[in-house]
């Protein structure tokens, strides 16, 4: 029986050669032809140079006896004849992978190889992750299954890796597959026959199969060719110095937990702005006019100050960034310090079905917002229109949850309750909590008869209580700004307007109806 092993496999970018590959001070040592067999094959191979090291836990655990071990690593480049050029494949052994110039391979081979060559019944684990929060998951099954059982949010989560069994036509050459950058593999191939795996691999890799067998797995991919980010980052600091920064928006790249802490200022190289109650690019520019590179953004903070104004949280302005861009005909996304290549027929379906579920604040006689706070603003709405009711910090949760509010805003009409939940501001985070509040909150009063009975508890002696079993509700999201209202969808971040469509469709197949309104903030 063949012996199975697990290769590692790189793919250089076209035209990139070895030499160019590699980092400048490597340190690894190329065999001449005398030392190994692999010239023969018109291969190259460069090897590490380890030292003999103890182990960190011989003096951690008091060992007395002589112990040391080195890792051993290799870099073994193929060149490969395909399509009359010359595409170059890299084996690496042990950690020299480091090695390698960031920039010179390609970033999408292990990935995209394993989408095409991976069976979709077959699916041993997947690791996802939603950029709009960064949380991670790692899903592993006993059995090969299809990607259903593995249960992620194909409208939110981003395919990090896959591993499975790969298509029965392939089994000659590799059993098994998972990949990010590199191509991780196990087979049975001899040295010899490495040039025709490396051929087989780019078939693979160059075919479009994926996007008929993953239909949705590359609405967002996270960009991380760093010549690619090079220049994603050039538009960024363009438009920054432009007169125009409408793509650019400065946000808080968390949510706050007190409600109150809503004085902010910039500092650069020991200097301050002002005490600003509203984070704008145009307010950073009077203190950093003009930026050369990402490395300023780094280095500039935004502060958060509490109500005797003390610095609470401090955050690089990089990470504060939300930027829209189009480079090459596809459209980039940067949040959260980090770049987004999203589809844009995934971003029109999004807002279309956004859009259908926008209405004006004067649909509902809400007023405008001029109050300290959420708190204020909720309290004050039953006193300019009588029909609302105020539910603002009640809780709605069964014996042994944490609070859970049914809204903040209730109103009865000729279909059913109305539950309004109101949020000041359009920071991703926040109004990604904010839609899946909402959609935990009515999952509650349609499942729960104890969450029923506190919200008519609530509601007693009026006549939105009776109606609360009949289990007519409906959800409108009320979203305070001071931009511009009439931009509608275009004030949403993109990962905010991906968690409303997950919502929304989810809401949907309950028959529960939703809307989104905008209610202009106005300077006290």
């Amino acid at each position: 029986m063949a012996k199975i092993r697990t290769f590692s496999v790189y793919l250089l970018k076209e035209g990139v050669t070895i030499n160019e590959a590699m980092k400048e001070n490597h340190g690894l040592s190329r065999l001449d032809n005398n030392s190994c067999s692999l010239y023969e094959h018109n291969m190259t191979i460069y090897l590490s140079e380890a030292r003999f090291t103890p182990p960190w836990w011989k003096n951690y655990l008091g060992i007395e006896r002589d112990l040391s071990q080195r890792q051993e690593g290799a870099l073994v480049f193929i060149p490969c004849n395909i399509e009359s050029t010359t595409r170059i494949f890299v084996l690496t052994f042990g950690m020299t992978y480091h090695k390698l110039q960031e920039g010179s391979y390609e970033y999408d081979f292990g990935l995209r190889a394993t989408l095409n060559a991976i069976d979709s019944s077959k699916i041993k684990a997947t690791e996802t992750v939603q950029p709009d929060n960064a949380k991670r998951q790692r899903m592993q099954s006993p059995t090969a299954d299809t990607l259903s059982f593995f249960d992620f949010n194909r409208d939110q989560s981003i395919i990090k890796t896959l591993a499975g069994k790969v298509k029965s036509e392939y089994n000659e050459w590799f059993k098994s597959a998972t990949g990010v950058n590199s191509l991780r593999i196990t087979s049975s191939v001899e040295v010899e026959q490495l040039p025709q795996l490396c051929r087989q691999l780019y078939d693979i890799y160059s075919n479009e199969n994926y996007r008929q067998t993953f239909p949705d797995l590359f609405n967002i991919t996270p960009v991380k060719d760093p010549l690619v980010i090079q220049e994603l980052e050039a538009t960024l600091i363009e438009f920054y110095n432009g007169e125009s920064c409408e793509n650019l928006i400065i946000t808080i790249p968390e949510m706050l937990i007190n409600p109150l802490w809503d004085t902010f200022r910039y500092t650069y190289q020991r200097n301050y702005s002002p005490e600003l109650s509203e984070h704008s690019v145009f307010s950073l520019k009077e203190l950093l006019p003009i930026a050369d590179s990402m490395a300023q953004f780094k280095k500039a903070k935004l502060q958060v100050l509490d109500e005797e104004q003390h610095v609470i949280k401090s955050y690089p302005l990089e990470e504060c960034f939300v930027f829209d861009c189009t480079y090459n005909t596809m459209h980039y996304h940067f949040c959260d310090g980090s770049w987004y290549c999203v589809d844009e027929r995934y971003i029109q379906r999004i807002e279309q079905t956004i859009e259908q579920g926008i209405r004006q604040a004067e649909d509902y006689g809400l007023p405008f917002y001029q109050h300290q706070n959420e708190g204020e603003y909720n309290m004050a709405v039953p006193r300019y229109d009588s029909s609302y009711i105020c539910l603002d910090r009640s809780s709605i949760a069964p014996v042994g949850q944490t609070q859970i509010e049914p809204c903040d805003l209730l109103r009865l009409n000729n279909e059913g309750l109305q539950l309004f939940h109101i949020k000041l501001g359009t920071r991703s985070a926040m109004l990604s909590h904010l839609f899946n509040q909402a959609a935990v909150s009515v999952d509650l009063l349609l499942s729960e008869n104890e969450s029923r009975d506190k919200l008519k508890q609530l509601l007693e002696g009026r006549e939105e209580s009776s109606a609360v079993d009949r289990k007519n509700f409906s959800i409108v999201y009320g979203i305070v700004t001071h931009r511009n209202i009439d931009d509608g969808v275009k004030l949403l971040p993109l990962f905010s307007k991906i968690s409303l469509y997950r919502v929304a469709k989810s809401l949907e197949i309950k028959r529960i109806k939703w809307s989104i309104v905008f209610i202009q903030k106005q300077n006290n």
